[in-house]
Formats: structure tokens, sequence, C-alpha cells
């Protein structure tokens, strides 16, 4: 069996495992759709998000985060909030 890179105690990573499985299922296809946009700041910004969501490794934030519905408006509020901060 593959050792994980997550950090957490074994029923956490365990479980944020699945729950990781299923956020890279949702953001893949919004990473293959927004590497066509026209607008490079908007796809490096969403860029950034999916990656780094799918990098975190503490796996009690993927647990205390299992109710986010990753899907293209939760990406795109992501982004706007991003382009307000600026």
């Amino acid at each position: 069996m593959e050792e994980s890179d997550l950090i957490g105690s074994e029923k956490q990573i365990a479980w944020a495992e699945d729950l990781r499985r299923y956020a890279s299922e949702a953001l893949e296809p919004l990473r293959r759709g927004i590497i066509a946009s026209p607008d490079s700041e908007v796809r490096a910004i969403a860029l950034e998000i999916i990656d780094g969501v799918l990098q975190e490794k503490d796996a009690s934030r993927w647990i205390e985060n299992c109710g986010i519905m990753y899907s293209r408006a939760w990406l795109s509020r992501k982004v706007k909030e991003r382009l307000a901060e600026k």
C-alpha cells in the first residue's frame, strides 16, 4: 500500500484520502476548462486556487471542509474574492 502524503491520525488520513479523491474528481474538469480561458489573470488565479486545494496535506483541513461543493460557481466565487483583494 502506498504511503499517504497527508498528515494526521490513521482514521483522519483514510477519510481525507477519500475527500481529496472526490475533490480531485470535481476540480480536474474545472482545471481543463479554465486552461482555455482567454483571461490570463483569471486563469492564473483559478489554477492557483485549484492547486492549493489539491495540495493540502493536513487531513483535518480536508475533514473540516468536507461540505464544500467544488463547482464552477465555487471557483468563480473564489476567483472574484481574490480579484477583489488586489
